[in-house]
C-alpha cells in the first residue's frame, strides 16, 4: 500500500503516530499510541484520498485538536471531507489486518495488470481486423470510377437538421449557488432555470461541478433529473456534505443545453 502520511498528533494529552496508507480499493488509517503502544485501526473501502488532502489533514490535526474526539470509547476524526472512527486493536489484530490489506492490494494490482493485458490483446485483434477491412476498401476504391460515387453528407450533431437549434450554457453563482439539502450529510440538490432559453421541447443537457475544494470526490455531477424545456435539477453525493460547507469551497454547477427553440 502507498503511505500518504506518517505524523505525530496529540489527543487527550496522549501522543499518537497517525499513519494513512492507501490502495486502489481502500484507505487504511491507524493510530499508534507512543505512550502505551496501543493501536487503533480504521479501514474505509472505495475511497480515494489525495496526497494534498492527506497532508492538509495532518497539518490541521496538529494545529487544531478539536477535530479529534472520543465517542463511545472510540477515537473519531471528524474533518470536513471525512469522518473516521477508530477501533482499538491488539497488536496481533492490527498486524494481521494491515498484512491482509497489503496482500489484498498485491492481488488487486495483479488483477489490474491481467485486465490491462487482456484489453491490449483484444484491442490488437480489433485493430488487425480494421486494418484488413481498410486494405480491402482501398482495393475496392482503386477499381472504382470516382465520378460515379454518390455524395453523402452526415450531420454528426443531430439526427434531424434544424435552423432553430441553439446552444445555451451557464454557471451558477460561485459564492451563492443556492444549494439545498436533499439528504442530510450526504446529498445536495441544485435547480437550474431554462425558461429564458425558450426551448420548444426538452433539450440535451450536460453538466459538471466546479469549485476550489473537495468537489473531485463527489458522485452524480453529470446526472440530470426531471429535465423539461424550462428547468432541470442535479443531485451530488458526498459523505459529510452540507450547504454551509460548500459555500466557502465555491461549489457551482456548469451546464450546457442544446435544443430547438420556439420561433
Amino acid at each position: 500500500m502507498n503511505t500518504l502520511i506518517s505524523t505525530q498528533i496529540t489527543h487527550n494529552s496522549t501522543d499518537y503516530l497517525l499513519v494513512i496508507k492507501q490502495s486502489p480499493t481502500e484507505t487504511l488509517y491507524y493510530l499508534d499510541s507512543l505512550s502505551d503502544g496501543s493501536k487503533h485501526l480504521a479501514i474505509i473501502e472505495d475511497t480515494n484520498l489525495s496526497q494534498e488532502n492527506a497532508s492538509k489533514l495532518a497539518s490541521d490535526l496538529q494545529k487544531n485538536p478539536i477535530h479529534i474526539k472520543t465517542i463511545d470509547n472510540n477515537i473519531v476524526i471528524d474533518y470536513g471531507f471525512l469522518n473516521v472512527s477508530f477501533v482499538k486493536q491488539t497488536n496481533q489484530e492490527a498486524t494481521s489486518r494491515i498484512t491482509n490489506s497489503n496482500n489484498l492490494n498485491d492481488r488487486s494490482q495483479l488483477l489490474q495488470r491481467l485486465d490491462h493485458l487482456e484489453e491490449r490483446i483484444k484491442y490488437g485483434k480489433e485493430l488487425k481486423k480494421k486494418v484488413s477491412q481498410l486494405k480491402s476498401r482501398v482495393n475496392d476504391l482503386e477499381n472504382t470510377n470516382i465520378d460515379c460515387l454518390p455524395l453523402s453528407v452526415q450531420n454528426y450533431y443531430s439526427s434531424e437538421q434544424s435552423e432553430n437549434t441553439r446552444l445555451f450554457f451557464g454557471s451558477t453563482n460561485l459564492t451563492d449557488s443556492n444549494w439545498k439539502t436533499y439528504t442530510n450529510n450526504t446529498h445536495l440538490k441544485i435547480e437550474i432555470d431554462l425558461s429564458k432559453c425558450n426551448f420548444a421541447s426538452t433539450p440535451t443537457i450536460f453538466t459538471s461541478l466546479g469549485g476550489q475544494n473537495y468537489h473531485c470526490s463527489t458522485k452524480g455531477t453529470s446526472s440530470v433529473y426531471s429535465a423539461t424545456n424550462n428547468s432541470f435539477y442535479a443531485i451530488v453525493r458526498r459523505s459529510g456534505i452540507t450547504t454551509s460547507k460548500v459555500k466557502p469551497w465555491k461549489w457551482h454547477l456548469n451546464w450546457v443545453a442544446i435544443g430547438d427553440i420556439n420561433n
